[in-house]
């Protein structure tokens, strides 16, 4: 019985009320608010991208610039100058060395393997 009367007085309510077709100037009006500011909206956004994308052609435009600079005004160093190699005068040699035995044998097994290389004073 509580929601009856409820549902009752709800009904009468809704049926009170006019609906206001779209010839209403309160709609054009609310539809015109919604149009401007769903075109504002848009056009924020166009002009945000916009000015984002050009900042970073500016910002690479002056990075290749400020490169291009640099580079030309500081060059690498020149490659360093090599000097002829110096002419050192030979010292003769003061100790005499006897001489390798002339004769070898024929087969290497049967030779004495003692130091052949003598200084001589």
């Amino acid at each position: 019985m509580k929601y009856s009367s409820w549902l009752i007085l709800f009904c009468l309510v809704a049926c009170n009320l006019e609906d206001p077709g779209p010839d209403d100037p309160r709609v054009l009006q609310a539809v015109q608010d919604k149009l401007e500011e769903k075109i504002f909206e848009v056009n924020e956004n166009c002009k945000n991208v916009t000015i984002q994308l050009a900042e970073q052609a500016v910002d690479s435009t002056l990075r290749a610039m400020a490169l291009s600079e640099k580079l030309s005004i500081y060059a690498p160093p020149e490659k360093p100058f090599k000097p002829d190699q110096p002419t050192v005068p030979l010292i003769k040699d003061t100790s005499a060395i006897a001489p390798l035995k002339q004769n070898l044998p024929d087969d290497l097994d049967s030779m004495n393997r003692t130091d052949t290389l003598k200084i001589e004073n």
